[in-house]
């Protein structure tokens, strides 16, 4: 059984031929192709053998083609021309490529922190298309790690030697309380955590992200104020329902985040002792994508945590 001769055909031999043809001469074939003159002689011998048909004549000043030469070289044109511009075309799709990044993020950080990088993040990553998952803030993790989300900008921290995730500290945040104008409260110089039993928290208990805060308010009986009616997660929501005048609240601020006008904001960092941070979190992998670096690098540089 005969064996299809495009099976024994090459590549080389193809180009050392087109290049022979092209340039009429199998010497400066060579020379273009950065091989030794005998090495294209064998590629086009050997093709002509493949084809059982002389492709080239050679002459005293170079080499002319045959009909059936003729007849190769308009098939093998475009065959070769495709290949050469094959990696040119390759690094001109990949840079043009968009690429796609979803990042998990809680309403307050797709509010208060991602505004604040993403001229940044534009300049840097400017063929990259963010998609925002917006979730709760303890759900953020679950979407890395399911697959949903590539990361999570969170202030949810898991991280220990089984963990699936890494994380990034990228900023701090400070944590403010808000009143409604006109409260009591504003006036006072130094307002200590107990004095917030005496109005309604607007905080669920248990979803501030500082579990050191969270635990002070608890002890203290912030939580326990029989006139409040409200327990809310946002920190959009908190702001919205102080200003309204049902109770005070207490949110994260990250520096260079616009403050409040419509309320009274005063910072409880000395009270708390405390502060927390917001993370860059994401899968743990061999290769890890440079969007994320690049992203995570960003985040530090608006927020001055380099």
């Amino acid at each position: 059984m005969l064996v299809p001769v495009y099976k024994k055909l090459t590549y080389p031999q193809l180009r050392s031929f087109y290049e022979s043809a092209r340039l009429e001469n199998i010497t400066a074939a060579a020379e273009f192709l950065e091989v030794a003159q005998p090495t294209v002689w064998k590629q086009v011998r050997a093709l002509e053998k493949q084809l059982n048909t002389q492709l080239l004549v050679s002459n005293g000043r170079g080499c002319t083609l045959t009909a059936e030469g003729e007849v190769l070289l308009r098939l093998v044109t475009p065959f070769v021309g495709g290949v050469e511009n094959l990696v040119e075309q390759f690094h001109s799709e990949v840079k043009n490529a968009i690429r796609k990044l979803i990042v998990a993020v809680s309403p307050r950080t797709a509010e208060e922190e991602l505004p604040l990088c993403l001229p940044l993040l534009d300049d840097r990553m400017p063929r990259t298309q963010l998609t925002l998952l917006q979730v709760t803030d303890i759900h953020t993790l679950e979407a890395v790690t399911s697959g949903m989300a590539d990361l999570a900008l969170t202030t949810m921290h898991e991280e220990n030697d089984d963990s699936p995730l890494i994380f990034e500290p990228v900023y701090v945040l400070e944590p403010i309380l808000l009143l409604p104008k006109g409260h009591p409260l504003a006036s006072k110089r130094r307002i200590q955590v107990r004095d917030l039993c005496a109005y309604p928290f607007l905080n669920r208990s248990g979803t501030y992200p500082d579990q050191v805060v969270d635990s002070i308010l608890e002890q203290a009986g912030v939580y326990s104020n029989p006139e409040r009616r409200l327990e809310l997660n946002y920190a959009s929501t908190i702001h919205r329902y102080v200003k309204l005048g049902y109770g005070v609240g207490l949110v994260g601020r990250v520096p260079g985040a616009q403050p409040y006008k419509d309320v009274v904001e005063r910072s409880m960092s000395e009270e708390f002792n405390t502060c927390f941070h917001g993370a860059v979190a994401y899968r743990r992998k061999k290769v890890k994508d440079p969007l994320i670096d690049v992203f995570v690098q960003v985040v530090k540089e608006v927020f001055d945590c380099a």
